[in-house]
């Protein structure tokens, strides 16, 4: 008979420690969770995407852009409903600074990249600098290539 109650009141125990347990991890878990969230709210994002829209004048004419040295849009024919979405990207590159390997993040396609837009039927190469703008507006006429800036 003792030997039943030493059972039943050890039992008891390692039901109540595994409950406890189990509830410490989810609010670890949970405020993990909430801690990381508000976390990602307060820092800004680093995503920066450009929007390149073609008018439609420039329908049926061939283009080709370049972002830095980076050939994004080759066409022979370009479609008045094709939008460009173009994304800012990093890189991480080492480097040695002060005799120590030091890890640098490498902004791609930032303002003050140079844009280059070439109407290939009329051979005309418009070359401009990007700003802080995200929608651009690109006509390829027969004699002309024009880019506007939107916001």
């Amino acid at each position: 008979m003792r030997v039943n109650r030493s059972a039943n009141s050890n039992m008891r125990f390692l039901f109540g420690s595994v409950c406890f347990f189990a509830v410490l991890l989810l609010v670890i878990v949970l405020f993990t969770y909430y801690a990381m969230t508000e976390a990602a709210k307060s820092t800004p994002s680093k995503m920066f995407a450009y929007s390149f829209a073609f008018t439609s004048t420039s329908q049926g004419r061939p283009c080709e852009i370049f972002l830095d040295d980076s050939l994004l849009y080759s066409t022979d024919n370009v479609q008045a409903d094709t939008v460009l979405i173009i994304n800012r990207y990093f890189t991480l590159d080492s480097a040695v600074v002060d005799g120590r390997m030091v890890a640098q993040e490498t902004p791609h396609f930032t303002p003050g990249s140079v844009l280059r837009v070439v109407g290939a039927a009329c051979g005309d190469t418009l070359v401009t600098e990007l700003d802080e703008v995200s929608d651009i507006l690109v006509s390829v006429l027969d004699d002309a290539v024009d880019v506007r800036f939107l916001n």
